[in-house]
């Protein structure tokens, strides 16, 4: 039997290409594909060389390697790229919380009493002295601020949306389906382009938990178009749960009439039980007090017929509230206005970018009572969904057992609580996506300069236009500075041998371009040494 020489799986694993590599992954790699030269010998072909196995583990290892996490130029131009991480966060900021990420720290622990914290007092404190709110939240991102809000305040409840607002996000996010999800029942008004204050209105029963807005971040609508404000929502919420109140004082009173009128009492389901024949005509009476119509039950009443003497049918019927609810006065739900902003931004947007952005800061002091946005768009910080608003409604989303799902860290409170305290302290500076949607264009075009007169291939320093991104600011551009690379390749040959080396660009007007509008200042010299590299 001829005998197959195949490398050892362990010199190949230490072999000096692979030092710096997992070794378990290389490893499982060796030993596949020397099993695959074994059965391609067993079966009479040609062994490769240990030389090309190893040439082989390295490209597969590659692969393997492309799919971790790994730092990037973006040169996009698109500031906030959801499929580049969106926010950076600044290395000052980073530092000002590493102690507190690398320790063991106060999270849940009071101080002052010794006994067990809030992790999200701090920042409650925070989010009040910056924004002007009551109080506030954070959960793992904006869709679970969302979830979290319709299921604490609308399960089995109507939510009121305008048609024109169902929005849907990148990875297939739509407004629509979560609220399904959380048990809210969706109520659509308005049409596409058009929703009135009277389309809100019409749409409110006993069983309207929330009056919801959506903001189009992703996407607008022009022409003939109207929408109502949040202010305007925030009032008419206000307005409902009023009348709701006063209804059902009212209701309650002539509730108790009806029973009393009965002869009979309420049993423990807040139903009134006729007990007396002849008080059926006065119970008919209070009945239309009621809006019941003895005639016309509810679905849950029950009718019994009796023969009476004089052949007549007499009724003798529980008869139930038709509109709300008496079991338990302590089960009233308010009318609550909830706005998703998806986006949100706490400073001033240079060129005119924020025309199209509703303000928190507005929001709030038009009497929004919950509003959430996404922690890493224009905010400019880590990925969370912050919630902002009345303290009793923040109080009730505390208590509900989800949030344990949808917590978020000591990282993620540290590094937002840093975020927040530069907002407050107007370092707008240290928020790397506020910074770079500010930079003038000289600046813009000082940097594209010195990278140009630092590499050795044929550019253009060009004017161009861009976008925010993030889903922000649909069709906003603002002005920029890039550089086309005009080596004379294929342009999308150029693209992924820059993108090979971590360089992520655009196309545009027949041109590779590398935008300098998303490009760090701190990246400059990489920059600078991989197009060297691309082109030695």
């Amino acid at each position: 039997m001829q005998r197959i020489k195949l490398p050892k799986i362990d010199k190949i694993a230490n072999a000096q290409e692979f030092q710096n590599c997992l070794r378990p992954q290389i490893i499982k790699i060796a030993q596949e594909l020397i099993r695959q030269e074994r059965e391609k010998a067993l079966q009479g072909g040609e062994l490769s060389s240990e030389s090309e196995i190893i040439a082989r583990i390295k490209s597969r290892y590659e692969k393997f390697q492309n799919l971790s996490l790994k730092p990037l130029i973006n040169a996009t131009g698109v500031v906030l790229h959801t499929n580049l991480g969106r926010s950076v966060i600044s290395a000052e900021i980073l530092a000002r919380a590493q102690k507190i990420i690398t320790s063991y720290s106060n999270l849940e622990y009071n101080l002052s009493e010794g006994t067990r914290g809030n992790r999200y007092d701090y920042i409650a404190l925070l989010c009040s002295e910056l924004f002007g709110a009551q109080d506030a939240l954070v959960v793992n991102n904006n869709a679970a601020a969302v979830f979290l809000v319709l299921n604490t305040f609308a399960r089995g409840r109507e939510v009121v949306v305008s048609r024109g607002e169902l929005v849907e996000i990148g990875g297939s996010f739509r407004v629509s389906e979560v609220m399904a999800n959380s048990g809210a029942k969706l109520v659509e008004i308005g049409t596409t382009n058009k929703t009135k204050l009277d389309d809100y209105e019409e749409a409110i029963n006993e069983n309207t938990a929330i009056l919801m807005k959506v903001h189009r971040s992703n996407f607008k609508i022009s022409g003939f178009s109207s929408s109502v404000s949040a202010a305007e929502v925030a009032a008419l919420a206000r307005k409902a749960t009023r009348k709701k109140e006063d209804f059902l004082a009212l209701r309650a009173a002539n509730f108790k009439n009806l029973a009393d009128l009965c002869g009979g009492s309420s049993d423990a389901d807040g139903e009134i039980l006729n007990s007396a024949a002849n008080g059926l005509s006065l119970a008919a009476a209070s009945a239309n007090i009621l809006n019941l119509n003895s005639g016309e039950p509810s679905e849950k009443s029950e009718y019994f017929y009796e023969d009476g003497e004089s052949g007549i049918f007499a009724k003798v019927s529980k008869i139930y509230p038709a509109k709300f609810s008496m079991k338990k006065e302590d089960n009233f739900n308010e009318i609550i206005d909830y706005y998703d902003l998806g986006s949100g931004y706490a400073s001033e947007l240079g060129f005119e970018l924020g025309k199209s952005e509703p303000s928190i800061f507005e929001l709030l002091k038009n009497g929004v009572r919950l509003l959430s946005f996404s922690g890493d768009k224009l905010f400019g910080s880590v990925q969370c969904g912050i919630i902002l608003g009345d303290r009793k409604l923040i109080a009730r989303l505390r208590k509900n057992q989800l949030l344990r799902m949808l917590r978020v860290d000591k990282i993620t409170l540290s590094l937002l609580a840093e975020t927040i305290k530069a907002y407050i302290n107007k370092e707008f500076h240290l928020i790397t996506t506020i910074d770079q949607i500010h930079l003038s264009l000289d600046e813009l075009r000082e940097r594209a300069e010195l990278v140009q007169s630092r590499i050795g291939v044929k550019s253009q320093i060009v004017p161009t236009t861009t976008f925010v991104g993030g889903g922000t600011m649909p069709g906003a551009s603002y002005p920029s500075v890039a550089l086309a690379i005009l080596d004379g390749a294929d342009l999308q040959s150029a693209q992924a041998k820059f993108r090979a080396a971590g360089i992520i660009g655009r196309i545009e007007d027949d041109k590779f371009l590398l935008d300098f509008r998303s490009i760090l200042k701190s990246d400059l010299q990489d920059l600078i040494k991989k197009i060297g590299e691309i082109y030695e």
